[in-house]
């Protein structure tokens, strides 16, 4: 008597617990539990295929896999490969760019990455991590950019991140790299450790495009934490849900002053009415009014994270709450180790027991309050 077919819908559910974070290339390579489910029969295998083959990682630190790449590129007009059956299939890439000088043959490498970057078709790609690692391989960046343009008309999530902070000045970046913040489609925008890139080039982005945008993520890159990108980011977009700047201190340059306002961070709350999730890593202008503001008009906020160094967020006069009915998480910090934190003000932790109810994850200060993270 033959087993019982499992419906595809459920085989994915469980594909999906045995989908590591690798690239596809380490699901064949290395033969993984999800690549073995692959082979089992006809149905396993359409259920685990797009799984295996949603995220393909672009390695050029490698010039070993210049070969696999070379293999990709020819599996299209050769005979079929098993490498080759799944790129249609591909929706996440990581393209990961080395340092000047790691690689002494990297231009051995820049066709076969060409030609498997031309495998792709016109919409195909979703999301896009770029990890750009020196200023000075610009010649190579390029070329891989002049490459992708075409291909990510539908692009969804654009990360970049790694650049090194040793530019100076626009000459620094790529040739067409302000092509990037002209994408249509860009819904999720990710930028990390982009230390000297010009403000402009996000300006024009958030102001021709900002009304699509849903998710911005500002990371070590002094420059974009100014007043401008703030007040382009309350006045052209709207619909925001997710909002993250972060300044590592050991990222601050003293010659780039930061110069957003408090003001500016109170406005964010009134003219992005559906932020959820708003987290703030050393933004000076952090205080009890912008606390207070918030706590009284962010009516969707569901995240609230603050860390601040400068110990102006205490809670000390903020006693309406009652637009974080809904809120879930509430994490306001000042040291990088909880204990030897500051106490937030009795009252205001107080107001946050008694006028929360949905709280699953509370830190004030060095206090975690129990009866919350139980979401009692």
């Amino acid at each position: 008597m033959p087993s019982p077919r499992l419906p595809k819908e459920l085989l994915t559910e469980i594909f999906t617990l045995l989908s590591p974070n690798i690239d596809a290339l380490e699901h064949h390579f290395g033969r993984s539990t999800l690549f073995e489910c692959s082979l089992v029969s006809r149905d396993w295998h359409t259920a685990a295929l797009p799984l295996i083959w949603s995220y393909l990682r672009i390695d050029c630190y490698n010039l070993s896999s210049k070969r696999t790449f070379e293999r990709l590129a020819s599996s299209m007009t050769g005979a079929p490969q098993i490498l080759a059956r799944g790129i249609g299939l591909v929706a996440n890439i990581e393209l990961i760019v080395p340092p000047i000088g790691v690689e002494p043959n990297l231009s051995e490498l820049l066709p076969s990455i060409v030609q498997t970057l031309q495998l792709f078709s016109r919409d195909q790609l979703r999301r896009i991590d770029i990890s750009y690692m020196h200023h000075r391989n610009n010649t190579f960046f390029s070329a891989l950019l002049s490459t992708l343009f075409p291909l990510i008309c539908g692009l969804q999530h654009l990360e970049i991140y790694g650049i090194s902070s040793i530019p100076t000045n626009r000459q620094d970046f790529p040739a067409s790299f302000d092509r990037i913040f002209s994408l249509e489609k860009v819904e999720n925008f990710s930028l990390s450790s982009l230390n000297t890139i010009p403000p402009e080039y996000l300006l024009g982005c958030l102001r021709t495009r900002g009304p699509q945008l849903r998710r911005l993520n500002i990371t070590n890159c002094q420059s974009l934490l100014c007043e401008s990108i703030l007040r382009a980011v309350t006045d052209h977009c709207p619909n925001l849900t997710t909002l993250e700047l972060r300044l590592h201190r050991s990222h601050v340059n003293p010659s780039l002053r930061q110069d957003i306002t408090e003001n500016t961070l109170c406005r964010l709350i009134d003219l992005c009415p559906r932020l959820k999730e708003l987290r703030l890593f050393n933004i000076y202008a952090v205080s009890n009014i912008f606390l207070a503001h918030c706590a009284g008009r962010a009516h969707c906020m569901r995240a609230l994270y603050i860390h601040d160094f400068l110990f102006r967020t205490t809670g000390e006069g903020v006693v309406d709450l009652s637009a974080w009915e809904g809120i879930r998480e509430l994490v306001i910090t000042h040291h990088e180790n909880a204990w030897n934190d500051v106490k937030m003000d009795a009252r205001f932790v107080w107001e946050v027991e008694r006028q929360t109810h949905g709280l699953t994850v509370c830190q004030l200060g060095r206090d975690c309050v129990s009866r919350m993270s139980l979401g009692e």
